[in-house]
């Protein structure tokens, strides 16, 4: 499961050291722009398939799961759509 809490701590810490001089500088900053476009557009598309932010969202599918309407830790999408870490 794509749980946000966890992909958010991923995302800020792959921002972190795509933004520090270092030998895996480059290799963060493609891992967090693919990692920020796939979150942001999953949780987009299910919004708009589904009308509703989930609790989690199938790894394989990207389809929402579990609880819904879910406007907890899913909501840290803005601060990633926002790059505020």
């Amino acid at each position: 499961a794509i749980w946000m809490p966890i992909n958010y701590l991923a995302v800020s810490a792959l921002h972190y050291y795509a933004n520090v001089e270092g030998p895996y500088r480059e290799h963060a900053h493609r891992i967090y722009r693919k990692l920020r476009e796939n979150l942001v557009s999953n949780v987009y598309k299910e919004y708009k398939r589904t009308g509703y932010l989930w609790e989690q969202y199938d790894s394989k599918s990207g389809y929402g799961k579990r609880s819904h309407p879910f406007t907890g830790w899913t909501a840290l999408v803005v601060n990633i759509m926002a790059e505020s870490y």
